[in-house]
């Protein structure tokens, strides 16, 4: 990467950013840590506290924390709890589970497969048979 990148950011009392290269956040006055606008644009919640309107975007949920709709896309969940599946402009991706572990994601034709190192994170995707490993780099200043 070239360049140097930085971030100019201003906080409140509570530890809050309220500025962030420009943008401008907004709080509600009672409790402190809910976002209540970003950029001029409002955040709305439903009673359990889920973004209900977010930057334009709509979203619905069910049983308490379960993204139900995202903008017209769509998302089930297991009894666990755990997503099944997702429909996004109008294509169906089923994911196969064991337990809470992702074990491939499929839609249409196409296949994907997440690979585990030997401590159960992911180290790279396999797409539609061809693997890619994800290179990690560190930067020590």
């Amino acid at each position: 990467m070239n360049g140097v990148f930085g971030n100019s950011m201003e906080y409140d009392n509570y530890g809050n950013i309220t500025k962030k290269n420009g943008k401008v956040y907004g709080y509600d006055s009672v409790w402190r840590d809910l976002l209540v606008s970003y950029d001029g644009q409002s955040v709305a919640y439903d009673a359990q506290g889920n973004p209900v309107s977010y930057l334009g975007h709509n979203l619905t949920w069910e049983k308490g924390r379960q993204l139900k709709s995202f903008d017209g896309n769509t998302y089930t969940y297991n009894a666990n709890g755990i997503r099944t599946s997702k429909t996004v402009n109008g294509v169906k991706h089923t994911y196969t589970l064991d337990g809470t572990k992702i074990l491939r994601e499929t839609w249409g034709e196409n296949t994907l497969i997440p690979l585990y190192d030997n401590e159960d994170s992911v180290c790279g995707i396999d797409y539609n048979g061809e693997p890619y490993y994800f290179i990690e780099t560190f930067r020590v200043t």
